[in-house]
């Protein structure tokens, strides 16, 4: 593709003016060098990655302790509902709704539950975390 487009002659001077670069890179046996090329990174020595691998492995221990030691102490602390609510549009309340009807929590504590009913618990406080529950 190059021929067609520059022409046999282009192609010849391009060569002939890489020869003296390549010329540097020959060893004194006039064998073409390898310093920086994939021919040298091939012919590393390979026992160096070995003796990294055991260092890593002698390390990991002491690692995994250090680890261990810096986890955070997580907290879980129970939270009851304090009541069982409704919400209702209202203008005149902050952001437009408000808490309404108010029931006992236990109120849906200890009955059955239908198809598609669902219920809003309130806390009273501001929660954040995860929430879990379990359903007998």
């Amino acid at each position: 593709m190059i021929q067609r487009k520059i022409g046999g002659a282009a192609v010849a001077v391009v060569l002939s003016s890489l020869v003296p670069a390549l010329a540097g890179t020959l060893d004194p046996g006039g064998t073409p060098g390898s310093k920086g090329t994939i021919k040298e990174a091939t012919a590393m020595d390979t026992s160096i990655f070995a003796q990294q691998l055991k260092l890593i492995e002698a390390r990991r221990s002491s690692w995994l302790e250090k680890a261990a030691a810096s986890a955070p102490q997580l907290c879980s602390t129970v939270k009851h509902p304090a009541a069982v609510i409704d919400v209702q549009k209202d203008a005149s309340a902050f952001q437009g709704w408000k808490a309404a009807n108010p029931a006992p929590a236990d109120s849906v504590c200890n009955r059955p539950l239908l198809p598609g009913e669902s219920f809003i618990l309130d806390f009273g406080n501001h929660l954040t975390g995860y929430f879990s529950f379990s359903v007998r």
